[in-house]
């Protein structure tokens, strides 16, 4: 037998020794330690999106770490919480806040496996009560200042993103009936200003407004024969305090026109040759 064809035979205490020579040449692996201090701190501070930023990156890369998932589900419950106490004090705007970082975050909190105590469909549904809260609350505010046109906008406005709501849609149809009883008293009452502006709201709105309160039964006819008469009326007032040399409350009269009848250029012609003379009278 050649030498070359000879079996090597190596004695197990050097197998072994290169065993745990090869063992000892890679260090043990650590356990992760998150920073969970530093999260903390975020979180004191207010800072939603970025502890829900860096505890995402921190999970990407250390999965396996039980600590770090249970402070994770931890914060995104606490962050919750914050919005929901916001929510009771009515703080509404912070909620608000709050409750759409979480939404946004969602798609990553699936990726925990752990189910949270909350949807994103039922944090969806406290913000819209949020905002039609909101809704109702301006258009309420700008109704009691005779704003009326603004209170329209703002409640079609809602109830095209919450349709048929009935938060919206009731307060809306009383607030209809209201501003056609008080455009009905003021004119009978010959306070021919109020009655102007409210008729002149509803029959602006009129074709879209029928889509929320048909019972409104007030014809575009008849709230353009109403508009008419109350022009009238203030227009021969603004000329009998003119005549008179009250140039600044025929202006006043006359501006009372423009508010519901905006595009009317005799008055803007007669207001622009009342607010000229009263200049010159003041220089003189």
């Amino acid at each position: 037998m050649k030498s070359s064809d000879r079996l090597i035979f190596i004695p197990a205490f050097v197998l072994l020794l290169i065993y745990l020579g090869g063992c000892a040449s890679s260090p043990p692996s650590k356990i992760y330690e998150p920073p969970l201090a530093q999260f903390q701190q975020q979180l004191n501070q207010g800072h939603y999106q970025q502890v829900l930023e860096s505890y995402k990156t921190a999970y990407e890369v250390h999965p396996e770490s039980q600590l770090l998932r249970d402070n994770y589900l931890q914060t995104i419950e606490k962050i919750k919480a914050l919005a929901d106490e916001a929510f009771q004090k009515k703080n509404f705007m912070q909620a608000e806040k709050i409750y759409l970082i979480l939404i946004a975050n969602f798609p990553d909190f699936k990726k925990i496996g752990k189910p949270l105590s909350f949807s994103s469909q039922s944090l969806q549904a406290i913000i819209n009560k949020i905002r039609i809260n909101r809704s109702k609350t301006q258009a309420e505010q700008y109704l009691r200042t005779g704003q009326f046109q603004k209170a329209i906008d703002i409640y079609t406005a809602a109830l095209k993103n919450h349709p048929g709501h009935p938060l919206l849609l009731s307060p809306l149809q009383t607030a209809l009936e209201n501003m056609k009883k008080k455009a009905i008293k003021a004119f009978s009452n010959s306070e021919f200003s109020a009655a102007g502006r409210t008729f002149y709201a509803l029959a602006k709105n009129h074709p879209k407004l029928q889509k929320f309160y048909k019972p409104l039964s007030l014809s575009p006819q008849f709230l353009e024969e109403k508009i008419t008469i109350c022009r009238l009326e203030l227009t021969k007032k603004g000329l009998e305090l003119y005549r008179k040399g009250k140039l600044a409350e025929a202006i006043s009269v006359w501006n009372d026109i423009l508010a519901f009848d905006p595009d009317n250029a005799e008055i803007k012609k007669a207001v622009a040759t009342a607010q000229a003379q009263l200049k010159k009278i003041k220089k003189q």
